[in-house]
């Protein structure tokens, strides 16, 4: 996967590091993850995920919590579906990181 010049003006920062470069990033832009387990922690990793260019998907049948709102989620997501707030959030915060597919890394968190 070739990145894209709009790929390479958003992710220079990455690519310049030595030990992530160009093949690197195209690794993050193909893999996925998905959240075993959520919370203010797993919220700030998806985050860092999709900033990266990684799509994030939920785990499960969990729901957010007053403890959401923060980093990636807002006061709205209070009671949704971690998977359902995710795939709307983590496109909103990166186009790159938005079609989720069968999540290849599992977090615990």
């Amino acid at each position: 996967m070739a990145l894209r010049e709009d790929q390479i003006l958003r992710y220079s920062r990455q690519i310049l590091l030595r030990e992530v470069g160009g093949r690197g990033q195209e690794s993050l832009l193909a893999g996925t993850a998905r959240l075993d387990g959520i919370g203010a922690s797993g919220l700030t990793a998806a985050a860092y995920l999709a900033g990266g260019g990684t799509p994030v998907s939920g785990a499960g049948s969990l729901t957010l919590g007053p403890w959401a709102p923060g980093f990636l989620m807002g006061p709205s997501d209070v009671g949704l579906p971690v998977t359902e707030a995710l795939a709307r959030e983590v496109p909103a915060l990166n186009p790159d990181a938005g079609a989720v597919g069968q999540g290849l890394a599992l977090i615990h968190i």
